[in-house]
């Protein structure tokens, strides 16, 4: 027996060394490039050449965080929904061993085409049956603890690439992806946190003139007015005694509709009934409401004040905030400078608001999209009412993405903004769009796989977020209860309210000084809505009550302002102008009837005409006639009382200077001077009679007398010093003027010459 191999067989061995070396490498590699995001190999099945025909849907992932010595359960239910049989079904478990670590990567995980990888299969099973086109079953994966092959340190924390895949003789013919969150440590300390509040907007479709209706319909029922019989329209004026049978009709037709339309929202299966269901009682979930929204259930039919009465037992174990009445275009007001437009939807309460939202309900502001600038920002600032909400599509905002809180600088103050996570909102609102093949099971892990990229990227500080739907948010109640309660259970999520979220710190950033959008209201029309409201509230001061006049006015005018309605652009200008058209109603009871020919036959006379009240409580007046030519003056009339509904005669005196066809503008005007009725015109024919015009005459000569004479006074009024300068004066050029005389040979007496030089100068 040989002991010692020969040089021989030595040297043999000394060349296949590098051999077998480059062997195990290649072999190690074998195992660990499957591994590795998009790294292909015999570690996963080959997808199929004509397209996944195999549908799977992930049920649950069992438990939501895994830790150490846990178990992992997925359950997936798969369809075969080609028309082929799927002979030998083979579903398997995959997991990627990569943490990742931004939201880029988590969306380039669930965007990845059928054939990348989708990670090291863990488990592994046999369907019990082939699959029929049409058929389908579920699969129950368990991965015992000891083979999940996840690293053990407490830094590894966060999410990982999930997906279960079915196969057909190794071809792979279904795949899901979804996520796995690993937390191998059970210590809190072990894990950064990210503060999460989620904002979910309690708003209409905006209200119509049918549903302003009825709000004042019934605060006419709840408050009758005193003492009056006659039928009040909403303007305030009287109304006519023979109704109008078509315009009856024309309006049961509408509020019907506007009935019909809010009990379809608060039904069993309606967007208001889903948002209650689905953001009810959930910890992380602030409602902002819209008080205007509450007024109109109130007095809406039995689904809409059962829903109200839903809301309000609700509010009491959910955070609840006040939006302004109606939820106002915030932009649309600031670009129009109407910051008490904003002042007055602030303003506006009912007992239906103190229901839901207390009596004294902490507020917040809601721009309608992203494009805020500073204007914006001011206007917020200056109404005090609380944090300024930026829209959900904030794709292209210059407003920082890593932070909820935000803090820009204006000339009124700092404006606290709160930015949504894009992310995050756009998973809450549409879930397919961000999770393809959403089931609750995966938007959960998806929501968890967010926020713990968030919580690890967390400074020291800490780090919040705030997660927003937007305003006509009709959720899947089974989608929307998986991500919020996934989010009350994760151990790095600190669930907590909007209000709380404004006390954070913000950063501080620039807003562009001006940015408006195509579909907000127009500046011009939203100046008109706020100059109706003045001008009816000058008006209303002719009165002894005035609080009747401008009773549902700042409803109807703020109405138009809802972002709901930038939706409907058409339909909102139409809504404009009817509202501008009675609030012209509402200031337009009082006028003056007279002919349309006057003569006016002396110079002193009395023009009677009659002011008529159409309101509905006495109107406190003065006539005011304005002649276009000086032929005719005329005194202001004295203060006059006209009773409610009546008529009464003004006697206004006049004087005619000269004889003339003039034209004359009444007016009725407040005691402080403020125009309350529209101008109307009578022609006068001015003939004063020959006495009258000679004592005209007369009288102007004898004025003009009278003015000469003060005039001649005021000369004559010199001071003595004065008048002796003029006398020396003169008396030096007399003397120059004899020496002058003298030397030409011409002797002149210049003594009258000189005193009557001397009277001309004085």
């Amino acid at each position: 027996m040989t002991l010692f191999p020969s040089t021989s067989t030595l040297e043999r061995h000394t060349h296949r060394g590098p051999l077998v070396v480059l062997t195990m490498l290649l072999a190690l590699a074998a195992v660990l490039l499957p591994t590795l995001p998009g790294a292909g190999g015999a570690a996963h099945a080959a997808p199929s050449e004509d397209g996944l025909a195999v549908d799977v849907s992930v049920t649950a992932v069992q438990p939501q965080v895994l830790t150490v010595d846990q178990d992992l359960t997925v359950k997936a239910v798969v369809r075969n929904t080609g028309d082929t049989t799927i002979e030998q079904p083979r579903a398997t478990l995959r997991i990627s061993r990569y943490r990742l670590a931004s939201s880029e990567r988590l969306a380039a995980w669930t965007s990845s085409a059928p054939g990348d990888d989708a990670g090291s299969p863990v488990q592994s099973i046999d369907l019990e049956a082939p699959l029929e086109p049409g058929a389908s079953a579920e699969v129950v994966l368990t991965v015992p603890a000891a083979s999940v092959g996840l690293l053990r340190s407490a830094s590894a924390w966060g999410p990982r690439g999930l997906s279960v895949e079915l196969s057909d003789r190794s071809r792979r013919v279904g795949l899901e992806r979804t996520f796995l969150l690993w937390s191998p440590s059970e210590d809190p300390a072990d894990l950064s946190q990210v503060a999460v509040g989620v904002l979910v907007p309690v708003v209409g479709d905006g209200l119509t003139t049918a549903d302003l209706d009825a709000l004042e319909a019934a605060a006419d029922e709840a408050n009758p007015a005193d003492g009056t019989t006659d039928s009040v329209d909403p303007s305030g004026t009287a109304s006519p005694g023979a109704p109008d049978d078509a315009g009856d009709d024309a309006v049961d037709a509408s509020a019907a509709r506007a009935t019909d339309a809010l009990e379809a929202l608060t039904s069993t299966g309606g967007r208001l009934d889903t948002l209650l269901q689905a953001t009810a009682g959930q910890s992380t979930v602030t409602w902002a409401v819209d008080p205007g929204l509450l007024d109109q259930a109130a007095v809406g039919g039995d689904a809409a004040r059962a829903w109200l009465q839903r809301l309000a037992a609700e509010a009491s174990r959910t955070d609840v905030m006040a939006l302004p009445w109606s939820d106002p275009d915030i932009a649309a007001i600031a670009h129009a400078s109407e910051s008490a437009l904003l002042n007055v939807a602030l303003g506006i309460s009912s007992p239906a608001s103190a229901q839901v939202l207390g009596e004294s309900p902490a507020r917040l502001l809601w721009a309608a999209d992203s494009t805020l600038d500073e204007e914006t920002a001011e206007l917020a600032a200056r109404s005090g009412a609380g944090p300024l909400v930026v829209g959900a599509s904030t794709s292209g905002s210059t407003l920082p993405a890593a932070t909820a809180r935000v803090d820009v600088d204006t000339a009124a103050g700092q404006a606290e903004l709160l930015v949504p996570d894009a992310t995050l909102s756009k998973l809450l609102a549409d879930p397919e769009s961000v999770q393809p093949g959403a089931t609750p099971a995966t938007v959960a892990q998806r929501i968890l796989a967010e926020t713990a990229v968030a919580a690890r990227a967390a400074t020291l500080s800490g780090s919040s977020l705030v997660i927003t739907a937007p305003r006509d948010w009709e959720p899947d109640a089974a989608l929307a209860q998986a991500q919020l309660k996934a989010l009350t259970a994760a151990p790095w999520v600190t669930s907590t309210s909007v209000s709380d979220l404004v006390e954070q710190d913000g950063e501080t950033t620039t807003l562009p000084a001006s940015a408006s959008s195509s579909s907000e209201l127009s500046p011009a029309h939203v100046n008109a809505l706020g100059g109706a409201r003045d001008d009816v509230a000058d008006f209303a001061q002719v009165v002894p009550d005035p609080q009747r006049l401008l009773d549902g006015l700042d409803r109807r005018l703020i109405a138009p302002l809802a972002v709901a309605w930038r939706s409907d652009l058409a339909g909102r200008k139409v809504f404009v102008d009817t509202v501008l058209e009675e609030a012209t109603q509402r200031r337009s009871g009082l006028t003056v009837l007279l002919s349309e020919q006057v003569t006016v036959a002396a110079s002193s006379s009395q023009i009677r005409l009659v002011v008529r009240n159409a309101l509905d409580q006495p109107a406190t007046v003065r006539v005011e006639m304005l002649s276009r030519q000086s032929c005719l003056k005329a005194t202001a009339s004295p203060v006059t009382t006209v009773a409610a509904a009546s008529e009464e005669v003004v006697t206004v005196d006049v004087r005619a200077t000269s004889a003339c066809d003039v034209m004359v503008d009444v007016v009725l005007r407040a005691e402080d001077g403020t125009l309350v009725s529209t101008p109307v015109a009578f022609s006068a024919r001015v003939t004063p009679s020959i006495e009258d015009v000679g004592l005209s005459i007369v009288g102007a000569l004898l004025a003009a007398g009278l003015v000469a004479g003060i005039v001649r006074t005021v000369r004559r009024g010199q001071t003595a010093h004065r008048g002796a300068r003029l006398a020396a004066q003169a008396q030096a050029d007399a003397e120059a003027a004899a020496a002058e005389a003298e030397s030409a040979g011409q002797h002149e007496q210049p003594a009258s010459h000189t005193q009557e030089g001397v009277g001309e100068h004085r």
